[in-house]
Parts: structure tokens; sequence; C-alpha cells
């Protein structure tokens, strides 16, 4: 598996972000390659948006857990995954955001091995993106930003 792990401090209390990214439906406000996030039967929710130039459409589940201020992802299609936490501090939150892939592979089902080419990870600089985001939006400065560059 593929893991990526990020964190941000947004100036804004914690139960105000854990109240926003918990809304299944303001996920598309701040994350890069996501138009549309459709909550479905409980736990269940049905994403749109365009990855690389490709439009997609996934179903998938979400788990909000509001005690431990922790939501848990997954699409059923592709075994990505994830999950995300808001944490109290001091003036503000602490929100972490982890992400999981399966190794890519052939037609075949041979895993695709090798370093990335030149240039940044795709799904890194996605994932600042949506952080860059989510802090923009919590803190009144902004919204959505996009990913450095689109690969």
């Amino acid at each position: 598996m593929a893991e990526y792990e990020r964190s941000r401090w947004v100036q804004a209390s914690p139960e105000d972000v854990f109240a926003f990214v918990s809304n299944a439906g303001n996920l598309a406000t701040f994350l890069p390659t996501v138009d549309a996030v459709e909550p479905q039967a409980e736990g269940r929710v049905r994403v749109r948006g365009e990855t690389r130039g490709d439009a997609y459409e996934d179903d998938g589940w979400f788990r909000v857990d509001e005690n431990r201020r922790r939501l848990e992802w997954g699409a059923d299609e592709h075994d990505y995954s994830g999950w995300l936490t808001v944490s109290g501090e001091d003036s503000g939150s602490q929100v972490v955001a982890h992400l999981s892939f399966p190794p890519h592979v052939t037609e075949s089902g041979r895993p695709i091995t090798g370093e990335l080419g030149d240039g940044d990870d795709p799904i890194e600089q996605s994932l600042e993106a949506a952080l860059d985001s989510l802090r923009n939006l919590m803190e009144g400065r902004g919204g959505k930003e996009e990913p450095a560059t689109v690969a």
C-alpha cells in the first residue's frame, strides 16, 4: 500500500472544523478532484469528480466518529481509503489526513515498480491542496485550491 499523511494547523475551533468536514456535502468545497458528494443510504456516498482529465463516479462508505472527531472513508471499487482527525489545541485545531492506496498494477495484475518520474507526486500535491483549501475556508481566507501541477 502507498500511504500518505499530512497535517495542517487551522485557526478555528475543533468543533467548527469537525462539524464542517463531517458533513459529506461539504467535501467538494475543499477536495481538489471532487465536484460533488451525494449522501446515499446511512454511511454511504456517491462521489463525482475529475482527475488527470478523466471524469469519475464512485460509490463508497463514509463514517463519522464524533466522540473521537474522526472520519473514515473508502471507495468500493478501488481499495482506496483514508481517515481524518481534528484535535483541539490552544486557539485552533490540528487536522491530520491520511490516505491509503493499493500498489499500481498492470492489466495482468503484476505490480508496477520503480520510482515516480521527475516532479512531485500528484497524490501528495492533492492532499496538500485539500488541507490548504480547508484552512482557507475555515479561516475565511478564500476557498478551494488546486494542486500545483496536474498529473
